[in-house]
């Protein structure tokens, strides 16, 4: 036995996976299946003139409405809240002798 550490050393390849390039060919018949399993419907290129009908009422569909949003600067309290910060700040060094 030697008295220094051992080392073993091995080389690995790292090489990213090339699964979509392996078949370059369009499988509609997976792509109809996984629109079946997530509520959707396959539409082949060819018949992309559909889509519209397809889409239900997507024209009537309104937006959500959202609450009136008021800026926080627009509230009394904040620059009461800003100005009684500062007026301590100013009274704290003015008392140590920090002005």
């Amino acid at each position: 036995m030697s008295a220094g550490p051992e080392s073993l050393t091995r080389r690995i390849r790292v090489q990213q996976p090339d699964w979509e390039m392996r078949t370059l060919r369009l499988r509609e018949e997976l792509l109809a299946e996984l629109a079946q399993q997530t509520g959707g419907q396959y539409v082949a290129l060819r018949d992309a003139q559909r889509l519209p009908d397809l889409v239900p009422r997507a024209a009537e569909r309104k937006p959500p409405q959202r609450a009136a949003v008021e800026p926080l600067w627009d509230r009394a309290y904040v620059l009461l809240l800003i100005a009684g910060l500062l007026s301590i700040e100013w009274s704290l060094r003015r008392r140590n002798h920090l002005l």
